[in-house]
């Protein structure tokens, strides 16, 4: 029963680990997008209402 609580904590910091990794990713790659668009495009009226 003492090794049950423990389990569930690395499960859960490695569902944690998983879960920020994807969000990081996510947030990243909207950030460059962004970037390159408005590098490219420039800003144009409505560029973050979409």
């Amino acid at each position: 029963m003492t090794n049950f609580p423990t389990i569930r904590i690395r499960i859960r910091r490695k569902l944690y680990r998983l879960i920020f990794t994807g969000l990081m990713a996510m947030m990243m790659s909207l950030i460059i997008s962004s970037a390159l668009l408005l590098v490219k495009v420039g800003y144009v009226d409505g560029f973050l209402q979409n």
